[in-house]
């Protein structure tokens, strides 16, 4: 796999400082010009398009609504991926970006808000629900996550 540096950090090592002999400057001043030109025009690996990877859910948990891929266990003790968005129990069902139904079934009512609070855990509304329900409780231990990638997704350098 290749390996990404920070070109800023590279460029800032190859400042120019000044020497005593006034020779021994020109040939290192060059050198160094030299250096940061080649580095300037190299190519930058956008943040984003960098390869994903499977993140911990309990050490490092996705934006709030944010949605994701995740890996989950699956019953036959094998794993499954599927879109769903991680709730940290602090969202009410006003102020979320999702449509919920049922949630007073089981969310927790705040009477200073007249509103449900969204329970904690992972979310999903494609894999593990019947059809027309929305934003069903994933049931198996979600053990990673991911960045959904861009949506102007190419294949074969075609749009």
């Amino acid at each position: 796999m290749d390996e990404y540096i920070n070109r800023e950090d590279v460029l800032k090592c190859l400042e120019y400082n000044t020497i005593q002999k006034p020779s021994a400057n020109d040939v290192v001043s060059a050198t160094l010009r030299v250096a940061r030109e080649k580095v300037e025009k190299l190519p930058v690996a956008q943040e984003g398009v960098l390869l994903s990877f499977w993140r911990d859910p309990d050490k490092d948990p996705p934006k709030v609504e944010t949605e994701v891929l995740i890996l989950y266990r699956n019953e036959i003790d094998g794993y499954g991926i599927t879109t769903a968005h991680y709730e940290d129990g602090s969202v009410f069902l006003q102020d979320s970006v999702w449509y919920w139904e049922d949630l007073p079934d089981w969310g927790t009512y705040d009477e200073e808000r007249d509103d449900y609070k969204i329970p904690k855990g992972w979310w999903e509304y494609r894999h593990f629900n019947p059809d027309e329900v929305y934003n069903n409780r994933i049931d198996r231990p979600v053990v990673g996550w991911m960045p959904l990638p861009p949506k102007e997704v190419t294949q074969n350098g075609n749009q």
